[in-house]
């Protein structure tokens, strides 16, 4: 597929030097740095998803710490009802 691309004259004579002092043309020089710049921006994109769903799941995790504090209390809450309930001291490890 043929594609026409405008340059101005200082970027073509760039590209010309930087492509042949990698000994390439300059058609496969522009097509390595799209693909480059193709490749970081998935990385990004990629790296961007990962950092969502690890704070999703951090998220998960603080609602589920803190449903398993509130059942420790009311756990304890229980417990110490019964040692009333039943006459025994209220016995702790400390």
């Amino acid at each position: 597929m043929k594609f026409l691309l405008r340059l101005p004259k200082e970027l073509h004579s760039y590209l010309v030097q930087v492509s042949n002092t990698k000994e390439v043309s300059m058609n496969e020089y522009i097509i390595n740095l799209i693909k480059e710049d193709l490749s970081k921006e998935q990385f990004y994109s990629e790296k961007l998803e990962q950092k969502r769903l690890l704070t999703d799941i951090n998220n998960i995790l603080n609602k589920q710490n803190h449903a398993i504090n509130e059942l420790n209390k009311w756990n304890e809450i229980h417990a110490n009802m019964l040692y009333e309930i039943l006459g025994v001291e209220n016995y702790k490890n400390e």
